[in-house]
């Protein structure tokens, strides 16, 4: 795709039920420059959403960053919160390789005030060298 182009392929996001199904279908581009837009969006979708499946269709997703790919982790994460079955379709090799670049670790949300925290590996290691 040339340049002139991708400009041209703003994200859209179409959302259909059906039947215990919610179908989102995402095309264009799905970059760090959309996301505040779609974030309000996916709101309302999952406000939407009272029982049954979410399923996300990426068939005419053109192009992903690692904060498209971070926006798809997070509606999986606010998802499982609302006990929403989830379930991405469509993916192709080069969105599935930016996805599993970004570390569900590394994004995932503080624990909660009083939770105790699992240690990391650096942090387990740091331990073990200090002793």
């Amino acid at each position: 795709m040339t340049p002139r182009l991708q400009e041209r392929a703003k994200p859209s996001l179409v959302a259909r039920v059906e039947g215990e199904m919610t179908r989102l279908s995402v095309s264009g581009r799905l970059t760090l420059d959309d996301l505040a837009a779609m974030t309000g969006e996916v709101g309302q979708l999952f406000e939407g959403i009272a029982h049954g499946k979410l399923l996300i269709d990426l068939q005419g997703l053109d192009y992903i960053d690692s904060a498209g790919a971070l926006f798809l982790l997070r509606m999986e994460e606010e998802a499982a919160k609302r006990s929403i079955p989830f379930e991405i379709t469509n993916m192709s090799p080069k969105v599935r390789s930016v996805v599993g670049i970004v570390d569900r670790r590394a994004v995932a949300p503080p624990p909660e005030e009083g939770k105790p925290r699992t240690a990391g590996l650096v942090e387990d290691n740091e331990r073990r060298f200090r002793r």
